[in-house]
Order: C-alpha cells, then structure tokens, then sequence
C-alpha cells in the first residue's frame, strides 16, 4: 500500500466523479498541494452540525414540494387524472416521511454527540437541569408526534389527544377520520402534518441542539 500524508495546500473546491455501485462521490480538489503523484490524497472534511443540515433539508425539500404541488394543482384544472391525485398525496406523505426522518436522526446523532444510549432522555435532563421546562415540554410534544406518525395508536396519541386543545398542530381525534373532508389530498395520519409542523419539527432541532450546548 502506497504511503499516506496529509495534503497540504488551500482546497479550492470539489467536482463529482461516477463512484462504485452506481453511487456518485466528490474529489476535493486543492491549490499548491505537496502530493506527489503516486501519494493517494487524504482530506478531512469538516462536517456540519446536524441541526445545520437539518434546517436547510427541511427549507430545500418543504420548498420543492410546494412546487411540486403547485404545479399538480394547475394541472388538475383541466385534467381529473388519477395519478395527479396520487401525486398530491405523495408529497403529503413525503412531508410526514421528512418530519419522522429529522426527528430519528437527531435521536442518533445525540447519542453520538452526548455519549449515551437514549440521546432524547438525555436531553430531558439537561433541560430539567438548565431550567428549561418550557422547552422540554414543547420537545415532548413533538416527540410524542413523532411516534404516534411512527407507530399509530397507543399511549403517546392518548397523551396528545389530552391536551390536543394546547398543542400547535392538530391531532386527529378518536371520533374524526379525517382532517379536512373533501380533501383528496389527505393521506391517514394521526397528525397532521403541513408545511408548518414539518417546520416546527426542524425549529425544534435547532432550538434544542443550542440549548443543551
């Protein structure tokens, strides 16, 4: 195996090469590197915080969808064609896949960051223990959101569907079978998950990741 060192020189950017199993990669690329030809480079790349990524995902993909969905509107206008239906009600569930995604990846990444094995217990405790009742309250709310999207009925939708009147999005009651009626649109979740709650989720990574610092 060839010898290995560090590069030296100022990173001037990347470009995008094809990479194995079909599965592209990005080769930085560097100014007055030391390397000499036969040397493989080495890069460390500095990653970005979650919450960072995690806040710029949820602006990339609620934006895109909202196109998306804009354009199906228009063209139901002249068109009644089931799978413009179909489409409408893939990118609602798309918005609940994101907001159960963000949430179970920052579960993940918190274990990692605070060295634990429940990352959301933990952080429970830190904010009990910085005075943050408020923030803790409003963190389980969405977690219990969270799983009653993930797993249906049980005893997390039975604690929202308690306090549905204070919460900041909508829960679907016991006795409702859907949101808004006529809404072809609306896919069968126990939360309804718009634009709003999709971004209350990712505001909620962000406001915790700064709080537990």
């Amino acid at each position: 195996m060839l010898p290995v060192e560090p590069v030296r020189g100022v990173f001037s950017g990347a470009r995008c090469c094809a990479g194995a199993n079909g599965r592209d990669r990005l080769e930085a690329n560097f100014i007055g590197s030391s390397l000499q030809s036969k040397r493989a480079p080495v890069c460390k790349i500095i990653m970005h915080s979650f919450s960072e990524l995690a806040d710029s995902c949820t602006t990339f993909t609620l934006s895109a969808l909202r196109e998306a969905n804009n354009r199906t509107i228009d063209m139901l206008q002249t068109s009644g064609a089931t799978n413009l239906v179909k489409t409408l009600q893939m990118i609602q569930l798309q918005k609940a896949v994101l907001a159960v995604g963000l949430f179970s990846i920052f579960e993940a990444d918190l274990q990692t960051s605070l060295g634990c094995k429940n990352g959301f217990k933990k952080v429970k405790e830190i904010l009990n223990s910085k005075g943050r009742a408020d923030l803790k309250e409003r963190f389980e709310d969405l977690y219990l959101a969270i799983n009653a999207l993930k797993h249906g009925r049980g005893s997390s939708y039975d604690a929202l569907v308690a306090k549905a009147e204070q919460l900041p999005f909508r829960v679907k009651m016991p006795n409702e079978s859907f949101f808004f009626e006529g809404d072809v649109s609306e896919v069968d979740t126990l939360i309804e998950v718009n634009d709003a709650f999709v971004q209350l989720c990712g505001n909620m990574i962000s406001e915790v990741s700064q709080a537990i610092r």
